[in-house]
């Protein structure tokens, strides 16, 4: 990604936001356990869609980097060693 400059991205109406979730488990442990409660509900329900997971055996490895690399993925990527 490189060097991200803020303004590039509020002229874009575009931000990058972090959230510490040790932070919040360690002062708010019931906050964490509400909201993967409902989480599970979500999806067991059917209500929560997960993101496309792209599965690469470990002997493709290079070319799973490459993908992320080229950001021809969306999701996320799981590298198999079994």
């Amino acid at each position: 990604m490189g060097l991200v400059l803020p303004i590039g991205l509020m002229m874009q109406s575009k931000n990058i936001l972090g959230v510490n979730m040790l932070k919040i488990a360690e002062a708010h442990p019931q906050v964490i356990q509400n909201s993967m409660a409902e989480m599970l509900r979500l999806y067991h329900n059917g209500e929560l869609q997960l993101p496309h997971i792209s599965t690469y055996h470990f002997s493709k490895f290079t070319e799973a980097h490459e993908a992320l690399g080229e950001g021809q993925t969306t999701g996320k990527i799981v590298v198999s060693w079994i």
